[in-house]
């Protein structure tokens, strides 16, 4: 159980720095390029459809950044692909190792016996002397 409730929270933060480390990674150079073709194609047509209007000059701008982002989003993702799979497979290996603890290693030793029924306990506070006051 308690590898269990490690292994939650392990899973989930090595997934996020695998994600993070590809998105940040750089994409294709001509992809990239491609993107901020269309972008620049998108900003004049906004220019040219709304010269007057900035408020509809701003949605129209808003919508071509959102585009590229995406345009951007996809050319990375393309490349980051197979490295993402391969830390995905290196993830899976690593948490087979963690639950198998390696099986041809010796076997862990057996715990501490249980006290015999017949044993008295040992108790929580010593036993006073003559002459003690005794305060519970």
């Amino acid at each position: 159980m308690f590898r269990t409730l490690i292994a939650l929270p392990a899973v989930a933060l090595i997934l996020g720095v695998v994600l993070m480390a590809a998105a940040a990674q750089a994409a294709d150079e001509e992809a990239l390029a491609a993107c901020g073709e269309s972008f620049d194609a998108c900003s004049l047509r906004c220019e040219q459809s709304y010269p007057d209007d900035a408020a509809a000059s701003a949605g129209c701008q808003a919508a071509c950044a959102a585009d590229r982002a995406v345009c951007e989003a996809k050319a990375g993702y393309e490349q980051a692909k197979p490295w993402v799979a391969d830390q995905f497979r290196k993830m899976q290996r690593f948490f087979e190792g963690f639950s198998e603890q390696g099986r041809d290693a010796e076997p862990a030793p057996a715990p501490t016996p249980a006290p015999q029924p017949d044993a008295r306990p040992t108790p929580l506070i010593p036993p006073a002397e003559e002459g003690d006051a005794v305060n519970l």
